[in-house]
């Protein structure tokens, strides 16, 4: 994609998205908010249970994990 090839070739890029598994796969950070910062860091380490617990009250069923 655009995004990903401005990002190879050394140049940061910031998105907004809402959705956590397409943040999973293309993001190599993370920042979980809700009225406050709640996690930052590797997708994989921001994006799981209890952090999306803290943020939405619950799992996203579409995510469960």
């Amino acid at each position: 994609s655009r995004l990903r090839a401005c990002a190879d070739g050394g140049r940061l890029v910031i998105a907004v998205l809402h959705e956590i598994e397409a943040a999973r796969h293309w993001c190599t950070h993370a920042l979980l908010l809700n009225g406050r910062l709640i996690a930052a860091g590797a997708p994989a380490d921001v994006l799981n249970a209890p952090h999306l617990t803290e943020a939405y009250g619950r799992v996203p069923e579409a995510i469960g994990s």
